[in-house]
């Protein structure tokens, strides 16, 4: 499983943020991504649903690439890291994220969603019938 990390190198955070999710195990494979452009093209191929994503924008600008390119982002499980910028998170939330923080939480929160995502990601392709029946026949 692939984790894209969404964080432009000149961000403040870029080496915190990259050491935080470092050491996530062995099933899942971190990819740094730099640029907007750059996760778009991760994004497009075939199989960019079965990714968890990262997007750790450093201001309005950045969100607003992302937001505008959302489509290729709906299947996705996405956690947003945003600045704090209360003005941010009605965008942030444009993207469907199920997991939004703030820059200055530590990133162990985050960490600790993209654990939580990764292993209902492994047992969804482990057991896919199963997963897609539950709550039938109840």
């Amino acid at each position: 499983m692939r984790l894209l990390i969404y964080i432009a190198p000149h961000h403040p955070l870029f080496r915190h943020l990259l050491s935080a999710m470092g050491a996530l195990g062995t099933n899942i494979e971190s990819i740094p991504i730099g640029s907007v452009e750059t996760l778009l093209e991760h994004l497009r191929r075939p199989s960019a649903g079965r990714c968890i994503c990262i997007l750790a924008p450093s201001g309005r600008k950045e969100l607003r690439a992302l937001v505008n390119q959302r489509h290729l982002m709906r299947d996705l499980r996405i956690a947003l890291v945003l600045p704090k910028d209360d003005g941010m998170v009605a965008d942030g939330h444009l993207l469907r994220p199920r997991f939004i923080s703030q820059e200055n939480t530590g990133f162990e929160d985050v960490k600790a969603v993209v654990v939580r995502m990764a292993q209902r990601l492994l047992d969804e392709s482990t057991y896919p019938l199963q997963s897609a029946c539950v709550g039938m026949g109840d």
